[in-house]
């Protein structure tokens, strides 16, 4: 169950949920849609582009823990180009699709660099 501190079916206004999770931005037809900032109870922040209630468009994405993503989401999952930068400073930089490292990238580790294709979590490329 949701309760709202403030809400409108359109513009902007604040959601707290029951669960602890708030959501401060933009409304329409009462889902979240356009921009805001919606923070889970676990500390992670999503700020950026909403539709129909799904992190959809460019936003980011940064777990309690460090851990961060930029770039483009569709329906609620990263797609399309992104750069993830993990807590102990490895960067991924490329093409995302479902949720997944896929396509052309650039993985960044703190010393070795591997640039190629990305399927899942292995590199078809080469190491430099």
């Amino acid at each position: 169950m949701e309760y709202a501190l403030i809400i409108r079916s359109f513009g902007t206004g604040r959601m707290i949920y029951e669960n602890g999770d708030t959501f401060d931005g933009e409304f329409k037809d009462s889902k979240k849609h356009g921009y805001g900032s919606y923070k889970f109870k676990s500390g992670t922040i999503y700020s950026g582009n909403f539709e129909n209630d799904k992190f959809h468009g460019h936003g980011r994405l940064t777990s309690k823990n460090g851990d961060s993503y930029e770039g483009y989401f569709v329906s609620g999952k990263k797609e399309g180009k992104g750069v993830y930068t993990y807590y102990n400073g490895d960067v991924y930089d490329g093409e995302w699709m479902d949720n997944k490292k896929h396509g052309f990238g650039v993985y960044i580790y703190k010393v070795v660099v591997t640039r190629g294709r990305m399927i899942g979590t292995r590199a078809t490329g080469q190491t430099i």
